[in-house]
């Protein structure tokens, strides 16, 4: 997970391709949630990436929020903990990681492909969660059973769309021969 948010947080092409598929509730890390809730409001409401000093003042107001009632030791232990890992992340992706992981020399679509199946996986599991949920509440209810019905529909359609307008100029052969 340090790697895709490294990718998210340091490649605008990676992200731009994966903001669809990457949900934070998906990442198990609540440091890692944080940091691609804020990143993904960022990149949708200005359309460009989040400079590191922008994603430390994100987390600082989410954490100031959240700990508002607890003295300043603890919120300061606390956001120390999640800078670190947010520091950690950023060098991580720079520096390509450990060992043989080099998240920059890994192919796109690999890594793509590798996306896909992770938010298949994890949208499911949120709707199977969402159904239980659902089902321990009403199990006799009609509309209980079309809102099951429904959630696990739109998690079955959790799939990598293909854009044209990203690959239109590529080649113009490749152009003309879809036409």
């Amino acid at each position: 997970q340090r790697i895709l948010m490294g990718m998210l947080l340091c490649n605008r092409f990676f992200l731009s391709q994966s903001i669809g598929l990457i949900k934070p509730t998906y990442l198990s890390n609540e440091i890692h949630q944080c940091a691609c809730r804020i990143l993904v409001e960022y990149f949708q409401k200005y359309k460009q990436m989040p400079s590191k000093i922008w994603m430390k003042e994100g987390i600082t107001g989410f954490l100031r929020n959240k700990h508002q009632n607890q003295d300043d030791d603890t919120f300061q232990t606390v956001k120390l903990l999640y800078i670190a890992e947010l520091n950690t992340i950023y060098d991580f992706y720079s520096h390509g990681g450990t060992g043989d992981i080099m998240p920059e020399l890994d192919s796109p679509e690999a890594v793509l492909d590798k996306i896909t199946s992770f938010a298949k996986a994890q949208a499911m599991r949120a709707a199977f969660s969402k159904c239980l949920d659902l089902l321990k509440r009403q199990p006799e209810s009609e509309t209980v059973w079309e809102n099951i019905n429904n959630t696990i529909k739109e998690a079955q359609l959790v799939d990598r769309q293909t854009d044209l307008g990203l690959d239109y100029f590529n080649t113009v052969e490749e152009r003309y021969d879809r036409m």
